[in-house]
């Protein structure tokens, strides 16, 4: 759910903040339990990483060995 959000976002131009809303929320709710190296794997796939690591780092999140670069 949270790739699909993140290409249609990329696919509306990235206009509507909905998908980018739902995505923060889902992360505040699964936390932990999500499988970010998937996510991330998939992420790179469909162009849509960039995305991804934007909401991932806003929401406050951290990744245990996770680079620095962000």
């Amino acid at each position: 759910m949270i790739l699909y959000k993140l290409m249609y976002y990329r696919m509306g131009e990235e206009i509507s903040q909905k998908h980018p809303a739902d995505v923060v929320k889902m992360i505040g709710v699964v936390g932990r339990d999500l499988d970010i190296p998937y996510i991330e794997y998939w992420a790179d796939q469909l162009g849509i990483r960039d995305l991804w690591d934007g909401l991932w780092w806003s929401g406050g999140s951290s990744r245990p060995g996770a680079s620095l670069e962000h």
